[in-house]
C-alpha cells in the first residue's frame, strides 16, 4: 500500500485551478469587456452626432418651445423648453396624487368584494375579477 505524504493531501492548486482566483481573473475580464463595448458606443455617437453637426446637451431649454400646453402651471407657447418640461412635471405628480388613492381605493374595494357572498351556493365572488391575459408571439 503506498501512502500520500500528508503534504501533498493539503498543499494548494495550482493559481490558473484555484477557484478563487478564477472568480476574480472573470469578474475583472467581464468589467473590461463592459467598458470596452460602453466605450466604443460612447465614441460611435460622438462620431455619428460631429458628422451631422448635431450637439448634444442641454442648451435646448433655454430656447422657445413653441407648442401649447392646455393644463396645469400658466404656460404659453412662447416659453421655454425648461418651462414646458416643468410644467409637464408638475401635471404628472397632480395625476400621481389623484391616481394612487384612488386606484388603491378601488383596489379595497375589488378585494373586499370577493369577501362576499355571491350566490344561493355561498360561492365567493371573483370568477370575473380574474384578469384574462393573452400573449401573442412577436
Amino acid at each position: 500500500m503506498t501512502s500520500i505524504p500528508q503534504a501533498a493531501l493539503h498543499s494548494r492548486p495550482a493559481i490558473w485551478r484555484d477557484v478563487r482566483v478564477l472568480r476574480v481573473v472573470a469578474q475583472i475580464a467581464v468589467i473590461v469587456v463592459i467598458y470596452a463595448v460602453g466605450e466604443r458606443l460612447v465614441y460611435n455617437v460622438a462620431t455619428g452626432l460631429a458628422a451631422r453637426n448635431v450637439r448634444s446637451g442641454l442648451d435646448f431649454l433655454g430656447q422657445t418651445a413653441g407648442f401649447p400646453i392646455g393644463e396645469g402651471l400658466t404656460y404659453e407657447a412662447t416659453d421655454s423648453y425648461g418651462y414646458a418640461f416643468w410644467v409637464g412635471i408638475v401635471n404628472t405628480l397632480r395625476v400621481i396624487v389623484l391616481a394612487i388613492p384612488l386606484a388603491t381605493l378601488l383596489a379595497t374595494l375589488i378585494g373586499a368584494s370577493r369577501c362576499l357572498v355571491g350566490d344561493a351556493n355561498e360561492q365567493p365572488v371573483g370568477g370575473h375579477l380574474e384578469p384574462d391575459l393573452h400573449f401573442w408571439p412577436a
